[in-house]
């Protein structure tokens, strides 16, 4: 066997004359396996490379799994370390320890991460990380190994998902804001074109629909998910033509939503009584005084302890069926939006 090519588990299968599963068994250490079987698999293992000589020593000791991974996009952005802390409080009462890595919306990274933490030894891999490729699920789906989504799907597969129903979420974000008496909306989306963020855009343009408000896509304005981004975006819209001027946002993030402020602020014009804003997740910073963000709240530490909970449940069981906890969202009214808003000229 070429040791350059990349073998996948169906190739360690048919090397072995055992099937997928019992592969998967193998390099997750479950301990029903004999120990006939194992050695053998893990001979060809060691001989095609498949992992790291040095790993698959560790995959045959015994050693008893005590760790999972957790992959975020941006652990300096409160909604990823608030779904870390959940993680963390709910993997402490396991008595298991979280191995934690940050891919700075690095797309090539997640995948290094993952090599890293299987090469470590997981028992198994949470990826909050919304903005990578779906081939690296896929990847994980065809070696076997336990992994959970959070605020992430992807096409076609029916994996293991932590989320909230950003559709809906959205959709009466924005229908609040109709019934407040804005027709003119704007919506600051993001550049990063993923399942969460994508349905949060089509809850924004739904709820226009529904109350028979036209779509203009000039009020629609991609941007990075940062506070930089927000006030970029900001920015741009106060640019442009003043007859194309809303009377009000909907953010599909609070770090965006509190760039936005931060400009509105610099420039003049007052929220909510020139401009209202919605945001969305609910980070700690949202309920500052200062901000009093109008927003979406995600219940970010529960997704962390349910998506520890949903992992620990796919390792201890056998052939588990995918499962998917939606959980509850909800809109938190603060201080930014008004119902007699003036549009700012």
């Amino acid at each position: 066997m070429n040791k350059n090519k990349k073998l996948t588990i169906i190739d360690i299968a048919r090397l072995t004359g055992f099937s997928k599963s019992t592969v998967s068994k193998v390099l997750r250490n479950e301990s029903y396996v004999s120990k006939k079987t194992k050695d053998k698999i893990m001979k060809i293992i060691k001989e095609t490379g498949f992992f790291p000589n040095e790993v698959a020593r560790k995959l045959v000791t015994g050693k008893p799994l005590d760790s999972i991974g957790l992959i975020v996009s941006d652990i300096s952005n409160p909604f990823f370390s608030e779904i870390a802390s959940g993680a963390e409080m709910e993997a402490k009462k396991n008595s298991i320890s979280i191995i934690f890595l940050n891919t700075n919306y690095d797309k090539d990274s997640e995948r290094r991460d993952i090599d890293i933490l299987i090469k470590n030894r997981v028992m198994g891999i949470l990826l909050a990380t919304p903005t990578t490729k779906d081939g690296n699920v896929l990847y994980l789906e065809e070696i076997g190994f336990p992994y959970v989504l959070l605020t992430r799907k992807v096409s076609g597969l029916n994996s293991n998902i932590v989320s909230v129903d950003h559709f809906k979420a959205s959709k009466n974000a924005v229908e609040y804001l109709v019934k407040k008496g804005h027709e003119r909306i704007a919506h600051f989306s993001s550049n990063e074109k993923v399942y969460g963020i994508i349905q949060r855009e089509k809850g924004y343009l739904d709820a226009l629909k529904k109350n028979g408000i036209s779509i203009n896509k000039e009020l629609i304005l991609y941007t990075d998910l940062t506070i930089d981004g927000g006030y970029n975006a900001a920015r741009d819209l106060i640019n442009k033509r003043k007859e194309l001027r809303p009377t009000a946002i909907f953010c599909t993030n609070d770090m965006i939503a509190i760039g936005a402020l931060e400009f509105f602020n610099q420039v003049g014009i007052k929220v909510p009584e020139n401009m209202s804003v919605i945001g969305y997740d609910d980070i700690p910073y949202s309920s500052l005084r200062m901000i009093n963000l109008t927003t979406v709240k995600q219940p970010m530490i529960e997704m962390g302890i349910k998506a520890v909970q949903l992992l620990l449940k796919i390792i201890n069981a056998n052939n588990p069926k995918p499962i998917q906890y939606i959980l509850k969202s909800k809109l938190v009214e603060r201080g930014t939006v008004s119902d007699n808003t003036q549009v700012f000229i």
